[in-house]
């Protein structure tokens, strides 16, 4: 018999949010088993669970102390015993056949590196959400259109516990980022991508219902910045213009010599002032164009969670002093190595030119 655990990282152990997925149903010739890290000491053991684990339907962990989501996984993985090990996040809404799905793939190629289930967001509800469903294009989704994968978020994602030996996420990864370097880590060296499985799908609730998310954005890009760098993923990173953050970075720090020099200060807010002004009109053509609406304000929630992505990143680098790192990307669909830099698309013209076009029109007014 073949067995499968279930592992599941919880800060607030809701139960309301975990019945759902430990209520599973799975295939009689696959031993399930479900593995829930609480990583809160202080957290109050829901009825649910208690009964659960009480019974032995459940194995559940109690960090001692908060370790963060890389070391309460490696936690979970270190725990399971299972041939096959299948890692979901705590607020998810799976389809009830789920587990009968990664089950059958399973026992179709047992020797397979992993297979990935499929994350949906719902329907935007607010500027705030359609937002955020422009900026990502619909990546959540690309599992439907695409096959194989070399990572993908850990909310839905089934590994070969065999094939995944002693490879665990990076602890010091604590902002993001840790699921990209972790899943290509293991895709590398087994030589196997990650097959997806679009019957297997789970919804993803939107964080704080649709609420602001600049925080979570920021820890994003401060993510990349630790792992733009690292030996796994350097060779799919690549230079690239400028992003708003990062020009008024340089901005600022030729300030630092020519304003003394010059005794001229005003160039610097109006620059600024041109290079934010062309990105939002450059989101705005790209909400009308891709969402075929016109909203200056979803055009202005795209520009706030954009840039406080790019804002992490530039603080990420500074701080943990990689400037050789800025204007630095990663091509998280890993279609192949080495890829080229400065390169061209129709959003980078369109605010280049806006760029150039609103610089000529304040040069006589700064210079």
């Amino acid at each position: 018999m073949q067995s499968l655990d279930v592992i599941i990282p919880s800060y607030r152990l809701n139960e309301h949010e975990l019945a759902p997925i430990l209520s599973l149903d799975g295939p009689q010739d696959f031993d399930i088993r479900f593995i829930v890290i609480a990583d809160n000491p202080s957290v109050k053991v829901p009825a649910l669970i208690e009964k659960m684990a009480a019974e032995g339907d459940l194995n559940l962990i109690i960090n001692e102390i908060n370790l963060g989501f890389s070391e309460t996984r490696n936690k979970g993985i270190d725990a399971a015993k299972a041939d096959w090990i299948l890692l979901l996040d705590d607020d998810i809404l799976p389809q009830r056949d789920m587990l009968f799905v990664f089950c059958d793939a399973i026992r179709s190629n047992p020797e397979h590196i992993g297979y990935i289930g499929i994350t949906n967001f719902p329907a935007p509800i607010n500027t705030v959400t359609k937002a955020f469903t422009l900026n990502t294009g619909g990546y959540y989704d690309v599992g439907r259109s695409k096959k194989e994968h070399v990572w993908f978020p850990t909310a839905n994602i089934a590994l070969n516990r065999k094939l995944l030996g002693d490879r665990r996420f990076l602890p010091h990864l604590t902002k993001a980022g840790e699921d990209i370097e972790f899943f290509s880590r293991n895709s590398f060296e087994n030589n196997q991508k990650y097959i997806a499985l679009p019957e297997a799908t789970v919804i993803h609730p939107w964080w704080d219902n649709g609420k602001s998310q600049l925080r979570r954005m920021f820890n994003y890009g401060w993510g990349k910045s630790d792992v733009i760098d690292l030996k796994t993923l350097r060779d799919y990173s690549f230079y690239n213009f400028p992003n708003a953050p990062e020009a008024i970075f340089f901005l600022m720090m030729a300030a630092l010599v020519i304003i003394p020099l010059t005794g001229k200060i005003v160039w610097l807010p109006t620059i600024i002032l041109v290079i934010l002004t062309a990105e939002y009109l450059t989101l705005l053509i790209k909400v009308v164009h891709v969402g075929k609406i016109f909203s200056p304000a979803v055009a202005f929630q795209m520009m706030l969670q954009k840039n406080a992505n790019e804002c992490g990143f530039v603080a990420g680098c500074i701080f943990n002093k990689k400037f050789h790192c800025l204007t630095k990307r990663l091509d998280v669909t890993f279609n192949s190595r080495n890829p080229r830099s400065y390169a061209f698309n129709r959003w980078r013209i369109l605010k280049l030119v806006l760029t150039l076009l609103g610089l000529t029109a304040v040069y006589p007014i700064v210079f």
